[in-house]
């Protein structure tokens, strides 16, 4: 048995040494390692990926299918080992998953107001550029949704409508680490 198909059996996904995926899922899975390697500090240097709890490296298509395995929802962080980006995923508990859905009904309205209003319809199989953490990737627009209910990851996307569009695609997202936010106030007395 090869190290990938012992980290897929470790996953609880083979049964027969042979792994079917969904690609869709597939994609999403994929979503989220771009995602993860755009929120991680020294993610950009990423040339593989080790999936908790194996340390086997992977390619991104190999990571894929690993995290594709997880319950979902799931959170997943992330942090570098050199050239690696070493990803750690768990299924979301009741409550957190509740939560999660919630936002993500209120995200995936937006955005696909935002696809329809500049790809047309139907949404589902529109091609959308994703950008972040010194890589991109094209999926369709249902990737990303599926993504979006699958994983919970903080992260901060906004669309890019000055970018020169790649044949084929409706539509630049652009990915970076969770946004902060730092108030400043006047030291003295607060007034009354």
């Amino acid at each position: 048995m090869t190290p990938f198909c012992a980290l897929l059996a470790s996953l609880h996904c083979v049964g027969t040494g042979f792994f079917q995926h969904d690609s869709t899922a597939a994609q999403a899975a994929q979503v989220a390692l771009l995602v993860l390697r755009t929120t991680v500090q020294g993610g950009a240097r990423t040339r593989t990926y080790a999936i908790m709890p194996s340390p086997l490296t992977l390619s991104l298509g190999q990571g894929g299918l690993a995290i594709a395995a997880v319950k979902k929802p799931a959170t997943c962080t992330g942090q570098m080992q050199r050239a690696t980006l070493v990803v750690t995923c768990r299924p979301l508990s009741d409550p957190e998953a509740l939560a999660h859905r919630k936002r993500v009904a209120r995200h995936l309205d937006l955005l696909a107001w935002d696809v329809r209003k500049l790809c047309g319809e139907p949404i589902r199989q529109a091609s959308l550029l994703l950008r972040g953490g010194g890589t991109s990737m094209t999926v369709p627009f249902y990737a990303v949704a599926v993504w979006l209910r699958d994983y919970d990851v903080d992260f901060t996307f906004g669309d890019d409508r000055t970018a020169q569009l790649p044949k084929g695609t409706c539509m630049v997202l652009d990915f970076g680490p969770p946004g902060t936010m730092k108030v400043e106030g006047k030291q003295g007395p607060a007034p009354s």
